[in-house]
């Protein structure tokens, strides 16, 4: 009987609980992560078809370090002009698309 009840004790041990874990964080959303600006500018990109083209060129990186601007789409839209002014290749890759 020796063995049986080592054998037994190994199944028997319950597990320990789960920590404790407030409703309110279980109900909570967890918070939006914010797009940076290199995210947004290639969902602009793939949107637009022109990604490829644009990644022959280091648009992205370019892009990323000359605008200053927020971090929104409708801001990264008004300063297109003036990025593709100042970076010619750029401007020749996405011509026509954005």
């Amino acid at each position: 009987m020796n063995l049986w009840n080592k054998l037994a004790s190994l199944f028997s041990k319950s597990a320990p609980p789960p920590p404790y874990v407030p409703e309110e964080e279980l109900l909570s959303d967890p918070p939006a992560a914010e797009e940076s600006v290199s995210d947004l500018f290639i969902e602009m990109l793939r949107n637009a078809g022109a990604f490829k083209e644009a990644k022959k060129v280091n648009a992205v990186e370019l892009f990323a370090d000359w605008y200053d601007g927020p971090a929104t789409v409708d801001g990264i839209k008004a300063a297109m002009a003036a990025f593709k002014d100042e970076h010619p290749t750029v401007r020749a890759k996405l011509q026509g698309r954005l």
